[in-house]
């Protein structure tokens, strides 16, 4: 009989753990092991034609062309195959799992004015001046506050003022911000991940005689602000090279920035011998901001957020100890606690409480101060998750199934939580979503994340030029705006009308990429290492996700908070398994029908009360076939 070209999950011993490795390319697979897939046709994939739980289209990643070289002290066949479906090779993973800075990272004198901000600093430094340090409420603002205040610190600086707003004062360097500034007298101003956009005020304060530095990763508008120096690789007039650091954060630039002075101070001589601050300690806060300002770890952000883990092990910051002490983060979490577990404690002071207080932990070195705001911060996160939750389902029971666009509004809804909201209800309904609270004074306040495919940043422009919003932007993902609450319904209309079409193509066209096929027996500890080695994962890098089954469901518990645990069983054994928010969103019904699923997700070692065991982190679940 002949053989039949599919997708399958046939297991090989190739990489050296005892376990199978599922095989990724087309094999020629014999006709009697065909009642795995008793589904597949000659001419269609088990994934062909199908949406899943969520509504979702899969995929495997593509292995064409995938060949491994076993080496001595190299990287396993598994590896070599999850960088090859990321577009590297295998001789590329070396530097991917060990990246030096000293190979990604250039003179900070690259970036255009960075020379012009070091040196006044450095003077200001010298001179005792006042420096005052102006940052944003998120993380990104957060940690580079910390970063430009600790290294000042380390420098001996003696006058240093930091702000940050509170959500309510609105973004940026704006009026009110400005004002205050100004009456503290500093001789310089550093802005961080805002001041971009700030012309008039920024001309405000040099008009007082303030010399202001901008460090931001935002995009300008067609002209600059009158700034002593903008640090900004995205300005128009950017050097090649600058240009090529348009990937990193705020808090990568504020650790250029770091470097610069502490450059200019050493050659000026103001350091004694052996006293010269080590910027290198300042890492683990640059990871911290660049994994949650969700950049590409690539390159120097590779760099970064490894080195900085790295730091963040050695518990050098106290406020860093206290926020994994609070959010019970265990030792090598990586990547993972930085951007699931740290940062949202640290943005809930600047979404619904005090935004300062996550500058002032991550900058102090007493641990008592620590400890009591890291508390502060945890209790806060708390109270934005119950705020969170209450708009969620009163937001979720708004959805119109006839709606391609979501948008929903209403009165009272926390301005802290609209854009984790949307995001929530992105994931949930597969469709662009904007989330509106209308505050005590009328003002409709939006925030907006969108679907691969979607650009919503413009069709905001677009409506705020069309009368439909008082004003708006953004940029492809997402977005943010201003309404006058009677227009919230023909906002809906309006977006409806002009990016259906748009969102339609985007959904048929978009799916979930999933690594491989696995059996449960290829879960083990030496699977989850080889993996956990070849991180940081996030944007840029994702961490590998895996299919398995046909697989039955057994011993299903809802939990608190819409979480579901069962067991996962399949013709090689089986795996406890957990799917986070499960209950409402389609997947606790599937696992509930009786049918044979797969069940995409991520192998994880689960640590508890001492005790180790593997799990299954479930992201969507799929019928195996349609009419089983």
């Amino acid at each position: 009989m002949a053989p039949i070209w599919i997708i399958c999950s046939t297991p090989v011993d190739v990489y050296g753990l005892g376990v199978a490795e599922p095989v990724v390319k087309p094999r020629f697979v014999a006709q009697e092991n065909f009642e795995r897939f008793p589904y597949v046709t000659e001419t269609t994939s088990i994934l062909e034609n199908r949406t899943s739980a969520l509504g979702r289209k899969w995929s495997l990643r593509d292995s064409t062309g995938f060949d491994y070289a076993p080496e001595s002290d190299g990287p396993s066949r598994l590896q070599a195959r999850v960088a090859h479906a990321r577009g590297s090779s295998q001789e590329d993973l070396p530097g991917l799992m060990n990246p030096a800075l000293k190979e990604h990272m250039p003179d900070p004198s690259v970036l255009t004015d960075m020379d012009k901000a070091a040196m006044r600093l450095a003077s200001a430094v010298k001179h005792d001046e006042v420096i005052l340090v102006f940052g944003d409420y998120d993380v990104d603002g957060a940690t580079s506050t910390a970063i430009v205040q600790r290294y000042l610190a380390s420098a001996k600086a003696k006058h240093v003022i930091t702000h940050v707003p509170d959500r309510d004062n609105g973004y940026g360097f704006g009026d009110d911000n400005c004002a205050a500034a100004i009456a503290e007298k500093p001789g310089v101003i550093v802005l961080l991940d805002c001041g971009t956009q700030n012309h008039e005020t920024i001309a405000k304060a040099t008009g007082e005689g303030i010399d202001v530095i901008v460090v931001d990763h935002h995009q300008p508008s067609d002209t600059l602000p009158n700034a002593l120096a903008l640090v900004n690789p995205h300005r128009h007039d950017e050097t090649e090279d600058g240009q090529k650091l348009r990937n990193l954060c705020t808090a990568g630039l504020a650790f250029m920035l770091a470097a610069a002075v502490n450059r200019d101070l050493r050659n000026a001589g103001f350091f004694s011998e052996g006293e010269a601050p080590n910027p290198s300690t300042l890492l683990d806060l640059v990871a911290l901001g660049t994994v949650c300002d969700v950049m590409k770890l690539t390159g120097l952000n590779r760099s970064f957020v490894k080195l900085g883990l790295r730091r963040l092990e050695r518990k050098e910051n106290p406020g860093l100890c206290a926020l994994a002490r609070v959010s019970g983060v265990r030792e090598g979490a990586g990547a993972t606690a930085l951007g699931f577990h740290l940062g949202p404690r640290i943005n809930a002071g600047g979404r619904i409480g005090k935004a300062r207080l996550g500058a002032d932990l991550l900058a102090s070195n007493d641990p008592d101060f620590c400890d009591q705001v890291a508390d502060e911060l945890n209790q806060l996160n708390a109270d934005r998750r119950a705020i969170e939750n209450q708009v969620l389902e009163e937001a979720t029971s708004m959805v119109s199934d006839d709606d391609d666009i979501i948008v929903v509004g209403k009165e009272g809804w926390h301005h802290g939580v609209i854009g984790i909201v949307a995001g929530r209800l992105k994931e949930t309904f597969n469709r662009p979503a904007i989330v509106i609270g209308i505050d005590e004074n009328g003002i409709g306040k939006g925030s907006g994340r969108s679907i691969s495919g979607v650009d919503l940043g413009k069709a905001i422009m677009d409506a705020v030029k069309s009368g439909h919003l008082v004003a708006g932007g953004g940029h492809v993902m997402a977005c943010g705006l201003t309404i006058e609450p009677s227009k919230i319904d023909g906002l809906r209309e309006h977006l409806n009308a002009t990016l259906s079409a748009e969102t339609a193509q985007a959904r048929e066209q978009n799916s979930t990429q999933f690594d491989d096929f696995v059996y449960t027996s290829d879960l083990t500890p030496g699977f989850v290492n080889e993996i956990e080695q070849m991180g940081p994962y996030g944007q840029g890098w994702p961490k590998p996700r895996y299919i398995l089954g046909p697989a039955s469901i057994d011993r299903i518990h809802e939990l608190k908070g819409g979480h579901v645990k069962f067991q996962i069983a399949d013709d090689n054994g089986s795996i406890d398994a957990i799917a986070f928010r499960a209950a409402d969103n389609g997947i606790l019904e599937a696992l509930q029908s009786g049918k044979k699923l797969l069940i995409a997700g991520q192998a994880d070692i689960n640590v508890w009360q001492g005790r180790t065991s593997m799990q299954f982190l479930v992201d969507d679940v799929m019928e195996a076939h349609p009419t089983s």
